[in-house]
């Protein structure tokens, strides 16, 4: 079996330089993300790791980052986050 290696997690506010190349045409991108679950935005789901959808924020605005599987909003409840192999 061969051997893995630990994700290493970005910052969060580091996706908007970081993706801006990766960005699909809808102008996001889905993402690995590494959430606080006691934070109120995570709405106790318990997943600490889950997919998200990234969006950088217009015109200087906040970034999105919108859950997957449930679609809300995570706000500031990522903690971490990296591009799915």
């Amino acid at each position: 079996m061969a051997a893995t290696t630990p994700i290493t997690w970005n910052e969060p506010t580091t996706a908007k330089a970081a993706l801006a190349g990766v960005l699909d045409e809808a102008g996001g991108i889905t993402v690995l993300v590494r959430i606080d679950i006691h934070n109120p935005h995570a709405k106790n789901t318990w997943a600490p790791y889950r997919t998200a959808r990234f969006a950088p924020g217009a015109d200087g605005g906040p970034d999105y980052w919108y859950d997957s599987t449930f679609g809300i909003q995570l706000h500031n409840a990522v903690t971490g986050w990296a591009l799915p192999e």
